[in-house]
């Protein structure tokens, strides 16, 4: 076995990490571009990182932009993490009490917030549904409370906020885990 993956040295973890957030942002900017030049539409937000699958389904993988932009982005954070273990050991306590409770504010937060686009995307579901229309597709559901003009695609929202209350919930572990190690 190659020797770094039995011990991996803080070079492995920033440049993993700096490869998935680089993936990551390149996604994101890539259809924030789309939307801006007009080649998509821009509300509502996110839809365009929710309305095509990469590869095409054919494909026996595949997967939304949104997914895959949330996956890179929590890799590089927890890659990211591991980078810094070292140097954030090293922050005073008080400090890392102070990131453990803004990581626990965010955390609630997109707690909120999930919970809140899943009973809004099971109610619009529902609501289609007793329409006589069960063939529309979940990912075309938006929030366009309290501004219709600025709606939010429920599929891209609900990534966004599962992805910020991870990663909430894994800066609080890393930042408990500081303290733990001897």
């Amino acid at each position: 076995m190659v020797c770094w993956i039995r011990n991996p040295s803080p070079n492995v973890f920033k440049i993993l990490s700096l490869v998935f957030l680089t993936l990551s942002f390149a996604i994101f900017i890539y259809f924030f571009l789309r939307a801006s030049l007009g080649l998509d539409e821009f509300f509502p937000v996110g839809q365009n990182m929710v309305a095509l699958e990469f590869p095409p389904p054919p494909f026996p993988v595949y997967a939304k932009p949104v997914t895959y932009f949330v996956f890179f982005f929590v890799l590089g954070w927890m890659f990211g993490t591991e980078a810094v273990k070292k140097r954030a050991s090293r922050w005073p306590k008080s400090f890392r009490r102070l990131l453990f409770i803004i990581s626990g504010f965010f955390a609630f937060l997109a707690g909120y917030e999930v919970l809140y686009n899943f009973v809004l995307w099971a109610t619009l579901m529902s609501s289609v549904a007793s329409h006589g229309k069960l063939e529309m597709s979940p990912d075309y559901l938006a929030n366009t409370f309290p501004n219709p003009a600025m709606a939010w695609n429920l599929v891209f929202a609900t990534k966004i906020f599962l992805m910020t209350l991870f990663v909430a919930f894994y800066s609080m572990y890393f930042l408990l885990s500081l303290g733990s190690e001897k």
